[in-house]
């Protein structure tokens, strides 16, 4: 059974907003496009009547239309106005973050000698689609079956290799060894990160997922989804160098 996402008090206050944007030419109609023209040039209301005096806006009116979305009076609005603009600032920022973690990673993989993928069979498939564009790339890239082949390759890694692990739960005991020995980069794209081997890894890309975690969980999509955007994010940063695009194009079927 797949599991609803909860409704956060931003959605519900941000939902009525629109609603009352979608109504017909009233005052709450220019409150609420007022707050939400605020809302996308994360522009704050410091003061209740200074947001009256620039919209032209009565203060009672805007008590009026505070009180019909649910608040029990300006102040509350304003709160929740101002938790939603630190909730996009904090979005940016993690957005930000992100880009800059694909680039390194990107560039690490770049400059590798190999690339050796670690995952059970569930991750197979989004493994071997990268690793297919890797080669054409003219990347040493290596995905194998086997979790004893994978363990015994990993075992001739330097430190100008690199270890992708793609593993949902990444708790399988001979995953976390290979990490904790190897001298290679590690990259990992996991929903959990073992405490042991934290300080072993370069990036971690944190799958984020309500799913199921028992033996069912390898049928499920959202973590096999989120696996494949970072590989995509990652081939499109490698793409902007000029050989592997080249090869790319060399290496086409076309």
């Amino acid at each position: 059974m797949v599991k609803r996402s909860k409704t956060t008090n931003f959605e519900i206050f941000y939902d009525k907003l629109i609603h009352q944007s979608n109504q017909k030419e009233t005052i709450n109609k220019h409150i609420a496009c007022k707050i939400l023209e605020y809302i996308k040039d994360l522009k704050p209301i410091e003061k209740a009547i200074d947001f009256c005096d620039q919209n032209g806006i009565s203060p009672s009116t805007f008590t009026t239309f505070c009180k019909k979305m649910g608040f029990s009076n300006v102040k509350e609005l304003i709160f929740m106005h101002e938790q939603i603009l630190e909730n996009h600032k904090k979005k940016k920022l993690s957005k930000k973050d992100s880009n800059n973690k694909i680039k390194l990673a990107a560039r690490i993989i770049d400059n590798s000698r190999k690339i050796l993928f670690i995952g059970v069979s569930g991750a197979l498939s989004t493994n071997i689609d990268f690793q297919l564009k890797l080669l054409r790339m003219d990347k040493n890239a290596i995905v194998v079956w086997n979790k004893y082949e994978q363990i015994g390759l990993s075992k001739l890694l330097t430190e100008k290799d690199v270890i992708i692990v793609n593993s949902v739960s990444f708790q399988h005991k001979w995953m976390i060894d290979i990490v904790k020995h190897t001298k290679a980069e590690v990259i990992v794209v996991s929903s959990w990160m073992p405490p042991e081997v934290k300080d072993k890894v370069k990036f971690f890309f944190h799958i984020k997922t309500e799913e199921r975690q028992d033996a069912l969980r390898v049928f499920t999509m959202q973590s096999k989804i989120f696996a494949v955007e970072i590989y995509y994010k990652i081939f499109i940063e490698l793409q902007k160098n000029q050989k592997n695009q080249e090869n790319l194009e060399l290496s086409s079927y076309r």
